[in-house]
């Protein structure tokens, strides 16, 4: 008899704990804390100011050291001085390396003989002055312009492929600007010397042939001004 009172008693006692355990609540699994990942750094793009501030430092660059050559030709207006020196600056900027390179070293690289002769008129006006050494002026307007402007406008752009495109635009804009000109002089003097002028083609086939050196050197530079800072 005893067996059977306990029993029950003891079926209640079941049916109570099942009952509160069905009421507590099962805890979620602990969520994996992850690590917050570091966003990728986005790839910069092309960027547009590095070819105006490359074309810039070009201009003002061969300015200064126009300026020179027209006070050493015996030019004492300052105003007259800047015009002419800015006019020589946009028709030679894209031709100085090859066609000093041409007339100091005495090799032929296809040159223009319009420009190389205007360049052997400034290389004997920069004669008078410190720039007196051939190899100098080499260094000084052949080299040292596209540096600058190169190194810059890759810089900007913080990676060398960009810096290469860079320098090359430098140089094609500088290039266009000066064969118009060109084309534009060599109309007028032909107008008044009563000859046929040569065509835009013309022009501009002789003036990639007297500025090709000078698109190497600022592609080359513009891509080390980008490999530079990229690594920086």
């Amino acid at each position: 008899m005893l067996l059977e009172e306990e029993l029950p008693e003891s079926l209640e006692e079941l049916e109570k704990e099942i009952e509160e355990l069905e009421k507590v609540e099962v805890a979620p699994p602990a969520e994996v804390v992850r690590k917050k990942e570091r966003p990728e750094v986005p790839v910069r793009g092309f960027r547009a100011l590095s070819v105006v501030l490359g074309v810039l430092i070009l201009y003002i660059y061969l300015l200064v050291f126009g300026i020179i050559m027209v006070n050493a030709l015996g030019v004492v207006d300052i105003s007259i001085a800047i015009v002419v020196a800015f006019i020589f600056g946009i028709m030679f900027a894209p031709t100085f390396s090859n066609a000093l390179l041409e007339k100091i070293a005495g090799v032929s690289l296809g040159g223009a003989s319009l420009i190389l002769d205007v360049i052997s008129i400034m290389m004997k006006a920069y004669g008078k002055t410190f720039l007196a050494n051939e190899y100098i002026l080499l260094l000084i307007l052949g080299v040292l312009p596209y540096l600058l402007a190169g190194v810059v406008a890759g810089a900007i752009n913080r990676d060398p492929a960009y810096g290469f495109i860079a320098g090359f635009i430098v140089w094609f804009i500088t290039f266009i600007l000066g064969a118009l000109f060109i084309y534009w002089l060599a109309t007028f003097i032909a107008k008044i010397a009563e000859v046929s002028p040569p065509s835009l083609i013309e022009v501009i086939i002789a003036y990639v042939q007297t500025g090709y050196l000078s698109a190497v050197f600022l592609s080359i530079f513009g891509a080390m001004g980008g490999a530079l800072r990229k690594a920086s």
